[in-house]
């Protein structure tokens, strides 16, 4: 059974960097209020994930979790809860002060670069979205992207706990007791 304590063991860099802002996931409601998550391997190359990767001189796309920081903005689904999202320690972190959704920007990117590019350059186009994507993302001051509404992109992790919003509707009450 997953405690409060596991996350205060286990999360303490995400405690101390993030000053109290959180960060959410929308999940399965099948998780516990409490749960660890394993962060799953992406078996299957896609477009966001190539040019993420490509952009980072890694492998860092296949084995992240992606979060959203303050004001989380997915409407909810039926089968579907909020979760406030807490990495394990060693974790690094990007995010993008324009990016709002990574997916649905790098495929924004891809075919307007196709509509405007000759079709004989369309293999450049993963190199130029890589390289608008290494402009606009960031590794400095975590507490920036979780405090706007900007996707945050959380890797170098296994796991991750989380915590059903709706056991702890205020966020401080909660950030209270794992400092505490």
């Amino acid at each position: 059974m997953i405690t409060l304590q596991n996350i205060k063991d286990n999360c303490s860099q995400f405690l101390l960097e993030s000053k109290g802002i959180p960060t959410f996931k929308l999940l399965s409601n099948s998780y516990e209020e409490l749960s660890k998550v394993k962060v799953r391997h992406k078996k299957k190359e896609t477009l966001v994930s190539h040019t993420m990767d490509y952009a980072n001189d890694a492998k860092i796309y296949n084995r992240s979790v992606f979060t959203y920081g303050n004001n989380f903005p997915t409407p909810l689904e039926d089968n579907k809860q909020i979760y406030y999202v807490f990495p394990t320690d060693g974790y690094e972190y990007l995010y993008s002060t324009s990016v709002k959704h990574s997916d649905t920007s790098i495929r924004a990117m891809f075919f307007e670069f196709l509509e405007k590019l000759e079709p004989q350059d369309s293999n450049k186009i993963p190199g130029l979205i890589s390289d608008l994507l290494n402009f606009t993302y960031t590794n400095k001051n975590l507490c920036d992207g979780l405090y706007h509404e900007n996707e945050i992109l959380f890797y170098n992790i296994s796991c991750f706990y989380v915590v059903a919003q709706n056991k702890y509707p205020k966020y401080n009450d909660l950030y209270e007791m794992l400092e505490g």
